[in-house]
């Protein structure tokens, strides 16, 4: 049931047990994700958080989660809201071309 999960949101899908709730208890959902870990299907980001890699054919290995996509997971297993600001924002939408220098 995870792994039709995870084919169904694609490659480069970031997530915690928390968007897994719905498929069983939390030992159960523990087990699973480890066993996927250890056969390489997915990949550890934090603990807590893990990725369904997207590959690079030109580098022929798996390609560095994105770091977005790693906060909001972050965001959605801890509670919190994640909110862009200033310059930020202004990017974002494409209203300018600098990008925040952090």
């Amino acid at each position: 049931m995870i792994l039709s999960r995870l084919y169904g949101k694609g490659r480069g899908w970031v997530f915690s047990q928390t968007d897994l709730a719905d498929l069983g208890s939390r030992s159960t959902l523990d087990v699973a994700l480890h066993r996927l870990w250890t056969q390489g299907a997915i990949r550890r980001v934090l603990r807590g958080i893990y990725d369904y890699p997207r590959y690079s054919l030109l580098l022929g290995e798996p390609l560095s989660p994105d770091i977005d996509r790693v906060a909001q997971a972050l965001a959605r297993k801890l509670g919190w809201r994640i909110l862009a600001n200033g310059p930020s924002v202004l990017n974002l939408i494409g209203l300018s071309t600098q990008v925040p220098a952090q």
